[in-house]
């Protein structure tokens, strides 16, 4: 499996180039090659409010993805996907886990639930030409292109203690057993995409290690999660990816500004900030 790969950042929280626009969310537009073969996977789809914007902005040809890859139930990942499918001729092929369409609340500090999971019931985006395809298992979705299935991580998710779930009628915290990563062969090993690492980056990597083969993990990109993170807890989760071979990161969506002060002294090089029309070659 020697893909190429080519990833451009379309939804981010950060934007430095004019004609795009920002907003707390994110989507990856991933062109894969192989040789004489090529094929577009989207990763996440931001908020809706810039993904049909910037693609246009940035030229990207949003009717050419094969298949979208959706890394959990939140709406700032998921909230382009109607958009995206009324601008769609020939209908979405979309990946997830099958939790994803649970109700999904943020406890606010007056004791107010703000909801955050998707905005549209799976009927309605399936009238839309939406087919959805739900794994709870690792699945090789195209060629070299694999999605994690669920990945456990008992008690050491990032996740949000104000983050809830609503299961068999009840109101639960999110354990965010809905988000799935995304692996890509390439000819330097792994590529691994994340939307927010709420299971733990360390646990998504050792879920990686069973692709990647001797190959290893080249490359860590997506939402890190670590903006609430302490210094202390940062510096311990870069380790953590370094120890897994990593050689580059892109940082996105949640990751902090101080996570990124910490990762670019430890990858150096290596580390890339992944805002609005950011280009990342493989």
């Amino acid at each position: 499996m020697g893909n190429e790969l080519t990833v451009t950042i379309l939804c981010d929280n950060l934007v430095y180039r004019p004609c795009l626009l920002a907003e707390h969310g994110f989507s990856a537009l991933i062109e894969v090659r192989d040789g004489d073969r090529s094929f577009d996977v989207l990763f996440d789809t931001g908020q809706g409010l810039t993904l049909l914007h910037n693609a246009a902005a940035l030229e990207v040809e949003l009717a050419r993805v094969a298949a979208v890859v959706l890394s959990h139930g939140h709406y700032d990942h998921t909230g382009g996907l109607s958009d995206l499918a009324a601008h769609s001729s020939q209908g979405l092929s979309v990946f997830a886990h099958p939790g994803i369409f649970r109700k999904k609340f943020q406890q606010e500090k007056n004791g107010r639930l703000r909801p955050t999971g998707i905005s549209w019931k799976r009927e309605e985006l399936e009238e839309k030409g939406v087919r959805f395809f739900l794994s709870k298992e690792n699945k090789e979705i195209l060629p070299g292109v694999f999605v994690s299935g669920e990945i456990t991580s008992p008690g050491k998710g990032r996740g949000l203690e104000d983050a809830l779930l609503e299961r068999d009628g009840q109101l639960v915290r999110d354990d965010f057993g809905d988000e799935v990563a995304l692996f890509v062969a390439t000819r330097r090993g792994l590529v691994v995409f994340v939307g927010c690492g709420h299971p733990g980056l360390g646990r998504i990597l050792e879920a990686a290690v069973e692709v990647a083969g001797k190959k290893g993990i080249y490359a860590l990109i997506g939402g890190f999660h670590l903006v609430r993170a302490s210094s202390e807890e940062i510096e311990a989760t870069s380790r953590t990816v370094k120890g897994f071979g990593v050689k580059e990161v892109v940082l996105c969506h949640c990751t902090g500004y101080r996570a990124r002060e910490i990762f670019r002294n430890d990858f150096q090089e290596g580390c890339h900030m992944g805002e609005v029309g950011f280009i990342w070659s493989c």
